[in-house]
């Protein structure tokens, strides 16, 4: 358990502050809402906790793949890790390599037509997201991102990976960005006794970088800036517009309610999810041709670097 939690610690994350201590919470096998004070945080939690009880109880589908018709959702919920590496994520973390099995057989179902991905996110663990979002691009069937009421940092990147974004008129997009969490456990060695003595060999001065020092926490800072550019980016790509325009008008970090968000290009349209799938059934069919212009529309000219890609 205290390989995990130093794990957590060492990681870039794509998520918001209350919903890291969630994740640190399970780990610790602590109540997940213990120490979160944000309300609105703590009742989602609750509600989730709940939710996935009763669904536990019903037979037949999962709480996360859910058929309605031609459609086929795949709900993800809640922060993101990308392994289970042995914890109990059947609660209100959820590994990003089970929503990519998830993902694969909804890809591999025919009866499947389109795949809805039903997101409520703050976010996650950032190692896996451009590869996950990518195969989300690459689908050959249409692949629709609903926000249901959240779609933060990771659980942005995945949104902006489909084909068009639909949100609820409530919702909240955006919180682009990366963050390192380290813990400077230094005065609480201290007033145990104990001292952390580590040894790095003269070949690699900045393997353990100091966060105590303005010079080790520059060099974190920059991992954080060189993922961010690569976030901002890939979101750039997605949406089809230029990285200023990301940096300019998608947030800069915080979050966009619906109406807010649509007018700066982040999503398409507002809508309910009973509304989305039952239009989806009636418009059958893999990426349908003006989806298709739409998408190479938003990928830009036709470049050599396009075609590479």
């Amino acid at each position: 358990m205290i390989n995990m939690i130093g794990r957590i610690a060492a990681q870039p994350w794509l998520m918001q502050p209350d919903w890291m201590r969630a994740v640190q919470n399970i780990v610790a096998r602590e109540d997940v809402t213990s120490g979160i004070t944000n309300a609105a945080v703590r009742a989602r939690l609750e509600a989730r906790k709940e939710a996935l009880a009763a669904n536990a109880k019903e037979a037949g589908e999962t709480s996360f793949v859910i058929y309605r018709g031609s459609v086929g959702v795949l709900n993800i919920t809640g922060p993101i890790m990308r392994y289970g590496n042995g914890m109990n994520l059947s609660g209100p973390v959820r590994s990003l390599q089970a929503y990519a099995e998830d993902f694969k057989t909804l890809e591999n179902n025919p009866s499947v037509d389109t795949i809805v991905l039903n997101i409520d996110s703050p976010g996650g663990e950032a190692s896996g997201i451009a590869e996950f979002a990518s195969h989300v691009r690459g689908s050959k069937k249409r692949v629709v991102a609903y926000v249901d009421d959240l779609a933060a940092s990771a659980g942005y990147w995945i949104a902006a990976a489909a084909d068009e974004i639909v949100a609820s008129e409530t919702a909240l997009v955006g919180s682009i960005g990366v963050v390192f969490s380290m813990i400077d456990d230094t005065e609480k060695l201290k007033k145990e006794g104990l001292e952390r003595v580590e040894i790095v060999s003269v070949v690699s001065p900045k393997k353990r970088p100091d966060i105590s020092s303005e010079e080790g926490r520059a060099q974190i800072a920059a991992w954080a800036d060189k993922l961010g550019r690569k976030f901002v980016a890939a979101v750039a790509e997605y949406r089809g517009v230029s990285y200023e325009t990301v940096l300019e008008r998608f947030g800069g970090g915080d979050l966009l309610i619906a109406d807010e968000a649509k007018d700066a290009g982040m999503i398409d349209r507002i809508g309910t999810l009973d509304a989305l799938i039952e239009e989806l059934n009636t418009n059958k069919g893999a990426k349908t041709m003006a989806q298709q212009t739409k998408t190479a529309e938003r990928s830009g000219p036709m470049t050599a670097a396009t075609l590479k890609r």
